[in-house]
This record gives structure tokens, sequence and C-alpha cells, in this order.
């Protein structure tokens, strides 16, 4: 049996026990043990979590507030599920409608477990409709619409992620074989210099895959080989090798991630993907809810994978392929159209790329569930003008403060890395060796002699604007590099230092609230281009006794066409169902009573329908036939045709 093919069916089937090597590991039952309980490694409580996330709400706190907000006639609570860790999958439906027939936009949280931020603005999204006394455009919005929220489909995830040490994490409780050894967990990242936070390893290397950027010597980029970069570093997460396999930190079983686990471009036996497609509890519920509900006709969720800063885009080459893998140019004109929208109620500048989708939600909810679906990041670290800084001073001596990129920066000034290895390490307070002081001068050495980068080359350009903007603010989001002996690099000259954890990802608390109007304005934006029907050209002759002809015209005159176009080649949209109410008895001449009408091109996208029928058996007086026209995402029409009847 192939290896990876077995494995999965192994693990997937439960028949696989885990005997962990490492210090840090246990085994079999235990294992299972501590991810129900959410650990992923130590923790010392919620109250005591990261200082990125401090203000964000607890799966505790979202849940009472979900609770107070069900206290609403406008809302019902609902969970779609309980995940492996015992916590419910929340359903949250905003709208005046008993039997959740209306057309509906379903808005969803976090599908990342590190976004928090998500799942803040979800909950927050659903309070400002609920309490929008204020608001004429939400009222409308509530009185014709469905609105549906699941503010945290990553429940367990997004735990592990108040936890500490610090550290991203987007997998769930299920047990994971990360580096696929057939062991499970021996081999996870690790707080090794005790700072509260998991960052990263930089080991000085001949021909290494980084080198420090020229302007600032704290950034590592990753080297030009064909424009002859020679790196002199590698990077790595902060973490022993446990395994003693040449890798560090790349087994910690993390878990099934929700946003990795969808059947579009699924990522086979690729870590946090699991054993197949929509093989977790959370994937499944939220994807059996969706299709349980056709009147669903948008999806907004919240990912880095962001669409509306950073639009999708196909072209007319790939849209004559077999296989779907770039969005349809004919759908590609409405979201782009509603993208620029969102942007200019957003306001933010120069959002960062976007990451390439592998078993995304957002991706499946366009190309397989066939929505009209907008992925917004809704943050990144705002562009800052960096200021010029101030010549430094030599550092005298005693002064134990300073980092040791200061210090090897000040003497690299002058050349000298002798003297930048001595300062190190007087500053560092350590007892650190002579080869770790001198690499760490050596950086500062290579980045002043180091060649300017190109204009447009952007490498870096985000990590210095971060340090830029938090520094402005007074933030402390980047652990300076410190020399580390590490256990497992005898002799190599390692150090710890760079971003924690969750902040170039989410806000400070202050700054979210400011980011709900955009998102609730949007949804009312949405709903102004929404596809209509309506009845045009009606005609209704009898053409002798009982007989009769009647055709009309059915017209979208929304702004937007009645389904994606990705709909009607996937066909998960319920067409529009014409139908002729009260004829009785009838034969059918041409057409049939209840005909379907597919995809309807917006502003005047229309088509005919017509019935022609003989009255079998023709009650007394007059004859009142019906039209009805109506689809679960659309608003239902009706009119009535009336006949003399002979």
């Amino acid at each position: 049996m192939n290896r990876a093919i077995g494995w999965g069916m192994l693990l997937m089937l439960g028949w696989i026990t885990n005997p962990v090597v490492g210090e840090c590991g246990v085994s079999g039952e235990g294992l299972t043990e501590a991810l129900l309980e959410g650990s992923g490694g130590a923790s010392t409580g919620l109250d005591e979590g990261p200082e990125a996330l401090q203000g964000y709400v607890t799966y505790a706190e979202m849940q009472a507030r979900l609770q107070t907000l069900a206290e609403s006639p406008w809302v019902e609570l609902s969970s779609l599920g309980k995940t492996a860790g015992q916590r419910d999958l929340w359903l949250l439906k905003v709208g005046a409608d008993p039997q959740a027939t209306r057309p509906a936009i379903l808005v969803v949280g976090n599908v990342q477990g590190s976004h928090v931020l998500g799942r803040e603005l979800a909950l927050r999204m659903a309070e400002r409709l609920v309490q929008a006394g204020d608001s004429p455009a939400i009222e409308q919005l509530l009185a014709n619409y469905t609105v549906y929220f699941i503010p945290c489909p990553t429940p367990d995830a997004t735990e592990k992620n108040f936890q500490t040490p610090a550290r991203e994490r987007n997998g769930n409780v299920t047990p994971t074989d990360d580096d696929r050894d057939f062991t499970l967990g021996e081999d996870p990242p690790q707080d090794l210099n005790g700072d509260g936070v998991v960052t990263m390893l930089r080991i000085a290397e001949p021909f290494g895959t980084h080198r420090p950027h020229p302007s600032d010597a704290r950034v590592l980029i990753p080297i030009d080989a064909k424009q002859g970069e020679v790196g002199g570093f590698r990077l790595e997460v902060e973490s022993r090798d446990l395994d003693q396999d040449k890798a560090f930190g790349e087994d910690a079983s993390d878990g099934v991630e929700f946003n990795r686990n969808f059947t579009f471009n699924y990522g086979y036996f690729a870590r946090g993907t699991g054993p197949h497609q929509v093989s977790e509890i959370e994937t499944r519920a939220v994807a059996d809810f969706m299709y349980d509900h056709p009147n669903i006709a948008f999806v907004m969720c919240f990912s880095p994978e962001d669409n509306v800063f950073q639009p999708w885009k196909g072209s007319s080459q790939t849209d004559g392929g077999r296989i779907k893998s770039k969005i349809l140019t004919a759908d590609q004109t409405h979201t782009d159209r509603l993208a620029e929208d969102f942007r200019k109620l957003h306001g933010g500048k120069n959002p960062p790329d976007s990451p390439a989708g592998s078993g995304s939600f957002s991706e499946w909810s366009y190309f397989h569930y066939g929505r009209w679906t907008f992925a917004s990041r809704a943050w990144w670290v705002p562009t800052v003008e960096p200021t010029k800084p101030a010549e430094p001073s030599k550092p005298a001596a005693a002064d134990t403060q300073a980092t040791g990129d200061q210090v090897a920066g000040e003497a690299a000034k002058e050349a000298d890395v002798a003297a930048a290895a001595e300062a190190v390490a007087e500053a560092a307070g350590e007892q650190a060796s002579g080869e770790q002081a001198a690499a760490v001068a050596e950086v500062a050495v290579v980045a002043e002699k180091a060649e300017p980068l190109a204009k447009d080359d952007k490498r870096g350009a985000a990590e210095l604007n971060a340090l830029a903007w938090f520094e402005q603010r007074g933030i402390e989001a980047f652990v300076p590099w410190q020399a580390f002996e590490h256990p497992d690099l005898p002799g190599r000259s390692v150090e710890i230092g760079g971003f924690k954890p969750f902040y170039l990802l989410n806000p400070p608390i202050a700054e979210v609230d400011p980011l709900v109007e955009p998102h609730v304005a949007f949804l009312s934006k949405i709903v102004e281009n929404w596809p209509r029907l309506a009845v045009h050209d009606l005609q209704a002759k009898q053409l002798g006794p009982g007989l009769y002809d009647i055709r009309c015209q059915i017209v979208n005159t929304g702004a937007l066409p009645t389904m994606p176009q990705m709909a009607a080649v996937n066909q998960q949209w319920y067409p529009i169902q014409v139908q002729l109410m009260g004829v009785g008895q009838v034969k059918w001449i041409q057409g049939s009573q209840r005909q379907a009408v597919g995809r309807l091109a917006e502003n005047g996208g229309k088509t005919e329908v017509r019935w022609v029928f003989q009255v079998l058996e023709a009650g007394a007086g007059e004859l009142k036939f019906t039209i009805q026209a109506a689809a679960p995402t659309l608003h239902p029409i009706e009119i009535e045709v009336p006949l003399a009847n002979e």
C-alpha cells in the first residue's frame, strides 16, 4: 500500500495510536485528551493569554454575547453541532422571517483560527444589525432579507490561539501527523528563550536562503539567486529538533484546518488539509447548512485570502477550460464592481498580497457551491512614511539595555566586526560565545555593505513598514534578535527573534470598531444590487371556446444576474420557477404549467414563457389565471391575468 494513502486511511479509521518520542510529547490517549482540552502545549489560562489578543473575545465571551443577542425578536440562535472539543458551532439568524424562506446573505467569521479579527467582526456586525434603530437602510435589509451569521466556524482552532506561549495555530483538535513520519506531535515549536512567544531562529549558514535587508538588519529577505545574491542565513521556527531529523518544529500535531479542508483545489496529503476533503465536523456542519439553505445568494467571510482588495482574475482563455480554476469573466465583471464599492467604503490603502488558496472556504463557496463570494482580510498594517532615524551614538559598554542589533549595527558602521562582537556579548548580558556574538555583528556588517534594492524590489517592504508603524504606536511587536546557544546546533551561530505572533494579522482591539461599519454598509450595497423579477409584455388571448394563449417576458430588473455564471456551470443554484395558476383541469398544447427559467442577465435580462392550453372543466363565470415567478434567492412575484369565459 502506498505509504501516504495507507496512513490517511489508518488515521481516518482511528487504528493508529502514538508512541511519541521527545521530551514534550504525550502518547496515545493522553495526546487526544490534551488536544480535546485545546492545549497544544503549555497554557497559563485565558486571562494570561497573548498580549496581541488582549481585548478580543474568547469563546465563552462570544457565547455570552450571542445569547444576549438571541433575546431580540429579530434573532434566532441555534447550534450546527459540537466540535471534537465540545464547543458549539453557533448559527445566528437575523431578520423577520420565521420560515427562513427569504433571500439570504451568509456571513462567516474567522475561517482561519489565528485570524481572530474575523470572529470579532462577525459578532460586532450582528450586534450592529440588531441594534440598528438609527439606520433605515439596515431596517429595510432585515425586513426583506435574512442574514445568517456563523461567527466562528473554527472554535477549537481559535481557542488554541489564546494560550501561552503564544504562537499562531489554525488546526482543530484532530490529532495529525504533520510531518508524516507515523509519530504524532513529537517535534512542536517551543518557546526556547522563555519570553512567552514563539518567534524564529536566525541561523548563520553559508549559502543560506536569506540575507539581511540593506535598510534594516532586523529584516531578512529571501535571496535572488538570478541576481547573483548569496545568502548567509536560514530561518526556522523557534524550536528544538527533538526527533533529530534536521528539521525544526515541523510536527506539533496541530490539527486539521477548516480553511484547507474543502473540496476546491484540495491539497492531498498536505499539512493541515486532513485525511480527505470535508473530513472534519466543522467543515461538514457548515457545508451541510449551506446546501440545506438554497436561499443563500451571497457569502461574505473573513480570511487572509482576500478577494475584495485583491479581486480574483479570470480570462476568456480559462473560461473555456473543462475544469474551472479561475473566476469566469461573466462573474468577474460584477465581483470587480462590488469589490470596488467595498474598497470605497473601507478606505484602506496598499493591501498585502493575498495568499493562494488550497481547499479554502471562500474558493469552495464560489467554485463548488456557486454563490457570489467575498472574502475580506479587513485589516493590515497601515502604510506609514518612514522617518529618518537619528544618527546613533556609540553605546557605552555599561549600557546593558541595548539590543544586539543596535549595538552590532553601531560597531558595523566602522566595519569592525571584532569590536561589534565584543559589544554584543557585553550588551547581551549573557555568556554568549565569541562565535555567536561575531555572527550577530556580521549581520549588520553584511547589511551595511549590501547593494540597495531596486526601486521595484518589494522584498521586506511590508516588514519594514510594520516595524515603523508599531514603533510609532509604541507597540512592542518585534523581538530583537538575541544570541542563543541552541542545544541541537552546537558551535553554530543562532539567534532568536522576529515579529511576535498575531500582530501582523490582527489589529490592536481599539482598531476593530471602525472596521464594522464598512462591512455592514457592504451588506446594504449588496442588497441595492440584488436581482429582482418582473413580468413584462403580458399577452393573453382567447383563441376559441376554452382555448387560451398566454405569454409574457420574465425580466430581471436588478443590477446583478439572477445567478453567477459559475452556478449555471456547477448546477448548484435553483432555477426560477414560473407557474400558471388557476387553470384547473386542462389539456396542454404548448408549454407546461410550471416552467424553469435559467440565468437572466442584469438590467433587463429576459426570457419568454408561453402557455397554450384548453380548459376541460370551466367553472361558471369569469376565469382568473395567476402567473407566479419565484426562486429561493429571489423575492417572488405574482400577477393576475383575468380572462372572460365564453
